[in-house]
């Protein structure tokens, strides 16, 4: 069997070299958490910021970067979503404003606690 050609200009680069692999559309948001490191007391959690919500994942800004791979407890404030989330750290990003954590939830969102998220 020959192999055939593919003409450069028909080919998705992003999508042959993983580049792209988001799975779910990312919605933006501005809310206020608190974010602490699974095992810590409440007491130890730092002020976060959402910066992204899809069912699976948040994008959160903290103060300092959080190694890839830890496990944090999510707690939104104020009204809405009461519970708990577990996130693990899927990767880290410098930015102006702090520190981007990718991260990756135990628990998908439902379509209520994820519109919730999107609330100042």
């Amino acid at each position: 069997m020959r192999e055939q050609s593919v003409p450069s200009s028909s080919l998705n680069i992003a999508a042959l070299s993983g580049l792209e692999r988001r799975a779910w559309v990312r919605y933006p948001s501005r809310r206020r958490i608190d974010a602490r490191r699974f095992g810590t007391a409440k007491r130890y959690a730092w002020e976060a910021i959402i910066r992204d919500v899809t069912p699976s994942g948040l994008g959160l800004v903290l103060p300092h970067a959080i190694r890839q791979g830890a496990i944090l407890v999510v707690e939104p404030r104020g009204r809405g979503l009461n519970r708990l989330l577990l996130a693990r750290v899927v990767h880290v990003v410098s930015q102006v404003d702090g520190w981007l954590h990718g991260c990756e939830l135990a628990n998908p969102l439902t379509d209520a606690e994820r519109r919730d998220l999107l609330k100042p």
